[in-house]
């Protein structure tokens, strides 16, 4: 796919992508809405503050990675022991779980700080427990520091106690030598004697600091009062949401547009076709029920164009007028084959060609009810010998062109195209017209185009954009095959014919309309009266 396919899609799928974003918008407004508002109470500690010197001989376990010191107090402050005590001071309905929940802790980069927040949806709440949390914390690390430095008390006074009985030892062996004391003695006694005297030393400055000691943290800000709400951020909120639903509509499109199985595109029916491409349609020629006069209605719009440039191809095909008698037919329904042969037999009329246009489509007959006129009598009529032919000619009301109606619906309509008196019916037609047009069903559908092929000169296979699949398309190029007449080639209606898709629609349409004299082009929110309905246009467009 190529960038104008890619817009193509967007364009054409553009509801998809508008719903899915007013789905997700209206989602988030609902759940931002019916939310209970949240607020949260935050303060800030500082963990770098320290202990007496002596006291980090001891802590180098908490104080040594100041990374994981973090992480680890993170999980500290959230234990149930705290939530509890929290619980219980503040006089809290609160399970000591549902207050754990409700605590979220974070560290500021690059500093020793570590705020601890409180979320809650009573703003006066979050506050109190911020700072009750905040002032249990650190009386918990106070406690804790009290209590490892009392450890650490307590095992200098053991090593003590064991250079103690070394020095007795040492004492004893000393009184027994009678004299002189060994060298090796006297330095076991200066060390032993040494290590007792620093081991006390320290032993009295940790009974000194499990007195002083505090809790190795700082509290820098405490909670204040949160005046506004941090859930549900309604602008957060609109954000994820339509960004949520412009992708789920881009996926949702070009998903649809991947399983798609219909023509897109003028490429796509030539590469599986393999026929000439008479003419292209513009998109939104057959918006109508049935379908529309757009050549007589709208002479100088590009549809009108476009139907023009279908009669000029099919005036080089019949440059040595062997083409009298010529079938449209489509793949399958609401193809707008009824369309396309009244356009282009209007068309063709108005340079001076007699046209005569039958209704061959003996099972779903429509062409009367784009000319406005009768069903009956018609083709049935002649074909099953009730009527005269002159009788079922039909004035279309515009000039060159006759109509020959479907007339009463038959029970064996293919039986009746096949018929010796329809052959008898075209020959005669030859002596009254220039060239006659037959609207058949589609082709897929019954045999009626096939079987009447063969008293034609050719055959228009008539496709739309959106509606014909490849399958289907496939299936016409089999039973086109099959014919025993000349297949002329192929009508795309519904066609963008525009070279990049992002020009606006009525753009292109405004082009041609300034160009040929209306200000509005194709398209107005006023109805144009219509113009005269013996308009000559005997000019060609240039191609």
């Amino acid at each position: 796919m190529e960038l104008h396919d890619y817009l193509r899609v967007i364009r054409e799928r553009k509801w998809i992508i508008i719903q899915a974003v007013i789905v997700f918008l209206a989602v988030a407004f609902f759940i931002s809405y019916s939310q209970k508002p949240v607020y949260e109470a935050t303060t800030i500690i500082d963990l770098k503050s320290r202990a007496p010197s002596l006291f980090d001989i001891y802590m180098s376990s908490f104080w040594g990675d100041s990374e994981r010191t973090m992480e680890t107090q993170m999980r500290v402050i959230k234990q149930r022991r705290l939530a509890q005590s929290v619980a219980s001071k503040l006089g809290l309905d609160l399970t000591p779980e549902e207050i754990q929940g409700k605590i979220v802790t974070s560290k500021i980069e690059l500093t020793s700080l570590m705020e601890i927040k409180i979320r809650d949806t009573d703003p006066k709440r979050a506050q109190e427990i911020a700072n009750v949390l905040t002032e249990e914390y650190v009386i918990f690390r106070k406690e804790t520091n009290i209590q490892e430095i009392g450890a650490a008390r307590r095992a200098v006074y053991n090593k003590m106690q064991e250079v103690k009985e070394e020095i007795i030892d040492l004492g004893r062996k000393i009184a027994d030598e009678s004299g002189s004391i060994s060298s090796d003695i006297q330095t076991q006694w200066n060390m032993a004697t040494g290590i007792y005297v620093t081991l006390g030393e320290k032993y009295e400055q940790l009974r000194i600091d499990e007195t002083l000691t505090g809790s190795g943290i700082d509290i820098i800000e405490k909670a204040t009062f949160p005046g506004a709400p941090v859930e549900p951020d309604i602008q957060r909120n609109v954000l994820i949401a339509l960004a949520g639903g412009l992708m789920f509509g881009f996926l949702a499109s070009f998903g649809i547009e991947y399983l798609d199985n219909t023509i897109k595109n003028r490429e796509d029916l030539e590469r599986i076709i393999g026929l000439p491409i008479l003419g292209q349609i513009p998109t939104d020629t057959f918006t109508g029920k049935e379908g529309g006069l757009v050549t007589i209605e709208y002479p100088k719009s590009a549809p009108s164009e476009s139907f023009r440039t279908l009669r000029t191809n099919i005036r080089y095909l019949n440059y040595d007028k062997s083409l009298h008698n010529i079938i449209i037919t489509s793949a399958g329904p609401q193809e707008g084959k009824t369309t396309t042969a009244a356009n282009l037999a209007a068309s063709i009329a108005q340079t001076g060609t007699q046209v005569i246009l039958i209704c061959g489509d003996l099972r779903k007959p429509a062409l009367h009810k784009i000319f406005g006129i009768k069903k009956s009598p018609g083709l049935t009529n002649v074909l099953s010998g009730t009527i005269d032919l002159d009788k079922v000619i039909q004035d279309s009301g515009i000039e060159g062109l006759k109509i020959i109606t479907s007339g009463p619906i038959p029970p064996n309509p293919a039986e009746m195209l096949a018929s010796s008196r329809m052959f008898e019916l075209l020959e005669s037609l030859r002596r009254r017209a220039d060239i006659i047009l037959i609207d058949t069903p589609p082709i897929n559908l019954v045999t009626d185009a096939a079987v009447l092929s063969s008293f034609t000169d050719g055959v228009i296979l008539v496709t739309r954009a959106g509606i014909t699949t490849k399958d289907m398309l496939l299936a016409a190029k089999d039973s086109l095959s099959k014919v025993t007449t000349k297949v002329l080639g192929v009508v795309f209606n519904d066609a963008d014919i525009r070279k990049y898709g992002y020009y606006k629609r009525k753009y292109y349409y405004y082009k041609y309309g300034n160009y040929y004299g209306y200000g509005d082009g194709y398209y107005s929110s006023k109805k144009r009266p219509k113009e005269t309905k013996k308009n000559s246009d005997k000019d060609e467009p240039q191609k």
